[in-house]
């Protein structure tokens, strides 16, 4: 029969029909579902291996038990059974309880027992920071001074620029008894020079030889190395001082190696003139001083030394160096910055005592 548009109509019968859609039809998705008709002789009336029941194990993969699909169309998805609802239930109760039990960790009350906390109840509201003093770098145990009583607050640390060596005031008794300590010896080879370098510059330490002034340089270190040696008395080792010009050389010895300087220049001040042993940052330099002229304590003769390296060379630029004269004017050179010994100012900017030597 003809349908209202004109276009015969299959006859429709059981599934043994000889109508029926043969097994290799292809399925129209745009004429929802119906079989197109095959293009020869329509099939035998015996069943097909299609036609009848499976006769081997289903092909694809088993169906999954926990899905419900009664009513699952073409286009609806699986929907989850009761049994996968239930399993979906207990592993969220599952979230849920181990992140209620790791918050509770974290939260946790502090612990009576435990040192820290028993050490903060007892020192009181103001040791707060103390659970911080466990975890963090000693810029914070540096903070509090935990003792017995509260916290004590320490000063904070300062970062303060290292003056350099700083002398020592020159003695206020010049003849005070003074321990012999011999630091080395010291080489003059123009002058034909050799003998011990004492520590002091008390006439009591330089009777015996060339006196270091403490608080200056050792040989070798960095500032201005000061010795004080005399010229007309005992072994008179800087007698011959004022022949000394730029490039001679000084040799000192000490257990820390042997250090060699030279002559930039020899200068006279005033007795007073402490300035001499004024120490500069950063370069090598050493004075050498004693009474001037000859027999006088007036004045002071004044040699004034850079440190060479073992190429021969000086260690500091000329540029660096104070100037030779630096010290010799009669106001600003008899003043010196020194270190505070806590001792008597002296009776004169002389360490010598106005004595002659």
């Amino acid at each position: 029969m003809n349908d209202a548009g004109g276009t015969p109509s299959l006859p429709t019968g059981p599934a043994d029909s000889p109508f029926a859609a043969p097994a290799d039809s292809v399925v129209d998705p745009v004429s929802d579902g119906q079989s197109s008709p095959p293009s020869g002789p329509p099939s035998s009336p015996v069943p097909g291996p299609t036609s009848g029941p499976a006769s081997g194990p289903p092909s694809g993969p088993p169906a999954d038990p926990t899905l419900d699909t009664a009513d699952d169309g073409p286009d609806r998805p699986a929907q989850a059974s009761p049994r996968a609802k239930v399993r979906l239930g207990l592993a969220l109760f599952v979230a849920v309880l181990l992140a209620a039990t790791i918050g509770f960790a974290t939260v946790r009350p502090a612990d009576p027992d435990d040192p820290a906390t028993a050490l903060a109840a007892a020192m009181g509201s103001e040791a707060s920071q103390l659970s911080q003093i466990t975890t963090t770098t000693t810029t914070t145990t540096a903070a509090l001074r935990l003792t017995g009583g509260p916290a004590t607050e320490l000063p904070t640390p300062t970062t303060t620029e290292d003056p350099g060596p700083l002398p020592d005031p020159p003695p206020a008794d010049p003849y005070a008894p003074t321990p012999q300590v011999i630091l080395g010896t010291i080489e003059i080879p123009k002058l034909g020079v050799t003998g011990n370098l004492q520590e002091g510059i008390t006439l009591t330490a330089i009777n015996r030889g060339p006196g270091h002034w403490p608080g200056t340089p050792q040989p070798g270190g960095i500032g201005n190395m000061v010795v004080a040696g005399h010229r007309t008395t005992y072994s008179k080792p800087f007698a011959r001082l004022d022949e000394l010009v730029g490039g001679d050389k000084v040799v000192f010895r000490t257990s820390a190696g042997t250090f060699v300087y030279q002559v930039r220049g020899v200068i006279v001040v005033p007795a007073q003139n402490i300035g001499i042993a004024t120490q500069a940052k950063g370069i090598h330099t050493a004075t050498l001083f004693a009474c001037h002229p000859r027999g006088s304590a007036t004045q002071r003769i004044v040699a004034k030394l850079e440190l060479l390296g073992p190429d021969g060379r000086p260690v500091d630029p000329e540029s660096s160096l104070p100037p030779i004269n630096f010290g010799s004017d009669p106001v600003t050179g008899s003043t010196l910055v020194v270190r505070n010994t806590g001792q008597a100012p002296a009776r004169s900017g002389d360490p010598f005592g106005n004595t002659p030597g």
